[in-house]
């Protein structure tokens, strides 16, 4: 994976998430809490993920201590675990601080599950958004 790719991908997010206007759900978020958003499709999960984000902004929180990836970005295709350690050197890079981590649509990663859970715990705070699969 590139790292001027993952740069833009980065900057290009943070825009993208300023766009949307959330209506904010009655949802209380703990400080260093860290949650799996799983549900049906189009019930919400990706604008919790945008309200929490939207919070810690009005808070004062910057974005060097924020990372939000949507790994449907066709930019992303074929991102391997090895890329996951890239993407937050990139950012360690870009804003010299660990982020709190946004994923969204992580199904798309070609890791095992196991292997994500693995990678996440250690590494940093994380929200992350998953659909349920289709019964």
């Amino acid at each position: 994976m590139d790292r001027n790719i993952l740069k833009t991908v980065i900057a290009d997010n943070q825009i993208e998430v300023l766009k949307y206007k959330v209506i904010p759900r009655d949802f209380i978020f703990e400080e260093f809490g860290n949650y799996v958003f799983v549900g049906i499709r189009r019930a919400g999960k990706s604008f919790l993920l945008y309200q929490r984000m939207q919070q810690l902004l009005a808070q004062g929180v910057q974005w060097d201590e924020m990372l939000y990836i949507n790994f449907e970005d066709e930019r992303l295709v074929g991102m391997s675990l090895e890329d996951l350690n890239l993407l937050l050197e990139v950012h360690l890079e870009m804003y010299g601080k660990k982020p709190i981590l946004f994923l969204d649509e992580i199904k798309t990663l070609s890791v095992g599950r196991n292997l994500l859970a693995a990678w996440l715990i250690p590494n940093t705070e994380f929200i992350l958004r998953e659909a349920m699969p289709r019964c």
